[in-house]
């Protein structure tokens, strides 16, 4: 008897533990600030250590660096902050052999002076081990981007671009730094062709060198190689396609993912469809074996864009692609403009496996993503919430593996999480859905509950003709096999 209710005790406790790690995570922010999560590194324990910094790079502005375990659950938090006249830019953590935590990034007295390049070692507790600097470059402009990455012998490189405002002048300071935080070699003004602004940077893994991908003339895409000394050994225009951010990770010793915006012009105000291009490249000849298109197709003006750190992978058949859908180049800057985050999980061909959209009451921007050992995604960034004067805020979204949003209860108000994207609302004629769930069924159904159409969703593009449908308020339901209901709403039909 003793037995049989140990095995019902260990039973019950199993399946509450199951149950709250694959459907809550259980971060909330601490308080409110303007700040947005940049960088994020899981240690081998399934902890999560996340960088912030301020919106805006406000001086003396303190940014932080978080500790959260593997359930979401606020552990540490630390101050980045150096002295009380700088400012300062985290690019990348990294988890050393012995757990302990390495922040690398620029500071200065201003954003027009970001002058040194400092390296700051944490323990597991967040304790400050030390701190190094090194004088850098400071070209009287702004930091454009900034990426680290670490190589085959366990050192650093990285680039800090500073660029003009015109977008005419780009200058690179590549750097790399050993395990302990000395700075082994730099080289300064290392791009030679000073129209191209980086975005991403990997190493070879056959021949050691490193690859820099970035935007040539704010038009066409470039790679620029350098050898392992950081000298510049060849360019290339005209890549792929046009696309102004870019995110590239291999995938194995010889292909690498590239996903890019497939629209570069900058100082465009009326906004094209944009979309999101994703590319399988071999490494050693940088040849195109796959690209497919994400989009929403759903307005003209609905664009779909990358981020900084839009790829990442832990199982090469989990790859994640996240960005903006429904968000401009400058809507960051409109208290007004509402749109979705987009994740999507791909296969190593490339096919889309789910699709989430997030946000759709508030100006959402994607920061980061990180991709975690439990093969789900940590989605990062900030938002401005248009119900309220100017209202920023972080956020950070825990997704699982099949696209369950797992700490929902957490999210800014009125954050809507959905599979589907249906539009436009009102609809004249033809009804535009993106997305796909296998074996989903979309029923439109009329005021007075009779189903009056419905159709399986089989791929990701799908449009409903309601032409024969009399004007009037319907309402629409996404549904399973079994009959699960996944998304539902009202669609107005002109």
């Amino acid at each position: 008897m003793k037995s049989l209710q140990l095995i019902i005790l260990s039973f019950i406790i199993l399946s509450i533990t199951c149950f709250g790690q694959s459907t809550h995570w259980k971060y909330k922010p601490q308080s409110i600030v303007d700040d947005f999560f940049t960088k994020a590194v899981e240690d081998s324990s399934g902890n999560v250590f996340i960088a912030d910094c301020s919106r805006f790079m406000e001086t003396g502005t303190k940014s932080k660096l978080y500790k959260l375990n593997k359930n979401g659950t606020t552990q540490k938090i630390t101050d980045f902050l150096l002295q009380e006249d700088s400012m300062l830019y985290v690019s990348n953590l990294f988890v050393l052999p012995n757990q302990n935590i390495m922040v690398i990034g620029v500071c200065g007295i201003n954003s027009t002076a970001l002058n040194k390049l400092w390296v700051s070692v944490y323990n597991n507790q967040l304790q400050r081990q030390y701190t190094k600097f090194y004088t850098s470059n400071s070209f009287g402009n702004y930091v454009q981007s900034q990426k680290i990455i670490k190589t085959s012998k366990n050192s650093y490189v990285g680039y800090i671009t500073y660029t003009s405002y015109n977008f005419q002048i780009s200058n690179v300071n590549f750097f790399e730094i050993d395990s302990i935080g000395n700075l082994i070699q730099q080289n300064i003004d290392a791009n030679p062709n000073t129209r191209t602004i980086l975005s991403d940077i990997i190493e070879n893994p056959i021949t050691h060198d490193y690859k820099c991908f970035g935007t040539h003339s704010s038009s066409t895409d470039a790679i620029l190689t350098y050898n392992t000394q950081l000298q510049f050994i060849s360019f290339t225009d005209n890549y792929i396609s046009a696309g102004n951010v870019v995110s590239v990770k291999h995938i194995n010793p010889f292909y690498y993912i590239h996903a890019c915006t497939t629209n570069n012009d900058l100082l465009r105000f009326t906004w094209p469809d944009y979309k999101i291009g994703i590319s399988k490249i071999r490494s050693k000849k940088d040849s195109v074996i796959l690209y497919k298109y994400i989009e929403t197709g759903l307005t003209t003006n609905y664009d779909m864009r990358t981020q900084y750190g839009a790829v990442d992978f832990v199982d090469s058949t989990k790859i994640y692609i996240t960005g903006h859908a429904g968000s401009s180049f400058f809507g960051y800057l409109d208290n007004a403009f509402k749109n979705h985050l987009v994740c999507v999980q791909m296969d190593s061909q490339l096919n889309i496996k789910w699709q989430k959209f997030i946000g759709g009451n508030a100006n959402y921007m994607a920061w980061n993503s990180l991709a975690t050992k439990d093969g789900g995604l940590l989605l990062m960034g900030s938002y401005i919430d248009s119900s309220m004067v100017n209202q920023r805020d972080a956020y950070m979204i825990k997704i699982g593996p099949n696209g369950e949003v797992l700490n929902t209860n957490e999210l800014p108000k009125g954050t809507q999480v959905l599979s589907y994207l249906v539009g436009p609302n009102p609809v004249q004629n033809i009804l535009n859905i993106q997305g796909f769930t296998p074996n989903t069924t979309i029923h439109i159904v009329n005021s007075l509950g009779k189903v009056v159409m419905q159709q399986p969703i089989t791929q990701q593009q799908t449009e409903l003709n309601l032409s024969h449908l009399s004007a009037g308020v319907y309402f629409y339901r996404f549904s399973s096999l079994s009959g699960f209901i996944l998304q539902s709403g009202k669609l107005v039909k002109e």
